[in-house]
């Protein structure tokens, strides 16, 4: 197609070009619109293909003429945009179309475009990573905590306290304890040691024996001010129950995997757990403290489209999930909360995108079924059974987990990783996973 086009850079990430379709061109495809037309219209009083050209042009010129613009402006647009070298992050917003029969087409289309930018010398990037070692402390918190998930509950006339499990009834009730009608849900076993309700809760069902009531609040969302909402509930003990923990012997350890005989075995599998878990964390952490170090050291905007095309998506499935009727006000303030991280992931997906690109990044179907492999393992299931009940969505984000680590293995590769080890104990409390040594 024979076009003309201005291209003008408005800001690192948007340009606007104006496109001028020629007279003679629209005129040819108007023309050939309405010759495809008479080859199949049906007038009564007149043959097909027989139909008269003013009679085609009074019963079917403006269809015609409305359906080439729209195939032009497509055509062209991709054309424009081929021949300009402009690739587009997102379609582009049109505006002023204009064209009367025998004059030329013209409109001008905002593109937003992908930011330009030099990738960072990864050779001079140094992290420190943590190397979490598993103490006997930590075997011995993990040991208990197996015997707590092995222990037989037993029924006791004894208060509630920190180490009971009690199955309640719980009510929400309005502020003048009135119950709401269908807020309510029946025979909940709560662990006390697990905190599930938090502070409150604990605190108000403490002594309290069975049938006795209470009230206590639990955080439900904001309020209108955006402040934590207080929703006030009563509670019903039913049943109270005190946990009988399992020896430590032979008979305990094969009950938690029957490949081991001795509790030296088992502390030793224990140790080997833990401290995988951590290194996956720690390797987690070491991921996000990269990602951010690399996109400190270059500097580019985020297509302002794409950002609000991305917060409108956060916000929908945010509704969704809460089950609740989109509020505008309440979409406001979600886009707005989530702006900062909104700007980052998609600051990342760009930086990661160049890189997969660039440096020629895949995964193959041996990477899926390895990794399938080794979740099966993680859930003690056979890796067919695994894999049938994935879900498409779930299959794609193993893959999506897949490349990303293929990124962050590579970028790993390039920088320099200084490992300094920590206990687990210091790693759980909240220690930083990596950080930058040099700058």
């Amino acid at each position: 197609m024979d076009i003309q086009f201005e291209k003008e850079q408005k800001s690192a990430v948007e340009f606007e070009v104006k496109v001028t379709v020629p007279a003679a061109e629209m005129t040819e495809r108007v023309e050939s619109g309405l010759t495809a037309v008479a080859r199949k219209a049906n007038i009564p009083g007149f043959r097909k293909g027989k139909i008269p050209r003013k009679i085609l042009v009074k019963q079917f010129g403006e269809a015609v003429t409305q359906e080439t613009i729209q195939q032009v402006l497509q055509e062209s647009y991709r054309q424009a945009l081929t021949e300009s070298d402009i690739i587009p992050a997102a379609p582009g917003e049109m505006s002023e179309i204009n064209f009367n029969q025998g004059e030329p087409l013209t409109y001008t289309v905002k593109v937003e475009t992908f930011p330009e930018y030099e990738l960072p010398d990864l050779a001079t990037i140094t992290m420190e990573e943590w190397e979490p070692q598993a103490s006997e402390k930590d075997i011995d918190a993990s040991l208990e905590g197996l015997r707590e998930n092995s222990a037989t509950l037993i029924p006791t006339d004894d208060p509630v306290d920190e180490h009971s499990v009690v199955v309640i009834d719980v009510q929400e009730v309005d502020k003048t304890g009135i119950a709401i009608i269908g807020r309510n849900q029946k025979d909940l076993q709560v662990d006390m040691q697990r905190q599930y309700f938090g502070e409150d809760f604990a605190a108000k069902i403490t002594g309290k024996q069975c049938e006795d009531k209470f009230i206590f609040e639990l955080i439900g969302g904001a309020d209108e001010k955006g402040e934590p909402k207080k929703i006030p509930y009563e509670g019903v003990v039913r049943n109270i129950q005190r946990k009988e923990l399992p020896e430590i012997d032979e008979h305990f350890v094969q009950s938690i995997n029957p490949n081991l005989n001795t509790v030296e075995e088992l502390r030793a599998d224990l140790k080997k757990y833990l401290e995988a878990r951590a290194k996956y964390q720690a390797r987690q952490q070491l991921y996000r403290a990269v990602a951010d170090e690399l996109l400190k050291r270059v500097d580019f905007p985020v297509p302002p489209r794409m950002l609000e095309d991305y917060l409108d998506r956060m916000a929908e499935d945010g509704v969704k999930s809460a089950g609740k009727t989109p509020d505008e006000e309440q979409v406001k303030k979600f886009k707005e909360n989530y702006r900062t991280s909104a700007i980052w992931n998609l600051r990342w997906y760009m930086l990661r995108s160049r890189l997969i690109q660039e440096k020629e990044l895949k995964v193959d179907k041996q990477d899926i079924k390895t990794e399938i492999e080794r979740l099966a393992l993680m859930q003690q299931v056979s890796p067919k059974e695994y894999e049938s009940r994935l879900t498409p969505d779930q299959r794609q984000g193993i893959e999506d987990d897949l490349i990303e680590r293929r990124v962050f293995d590579y970028i790993t590769n390039q920088i320099q990783v200084t490992p300094k080890q920590i206990s687990i104990e210091e790693f759980e409390a909240g220690g930083p996973g990596s950080k930058i040594v040099n700058e």
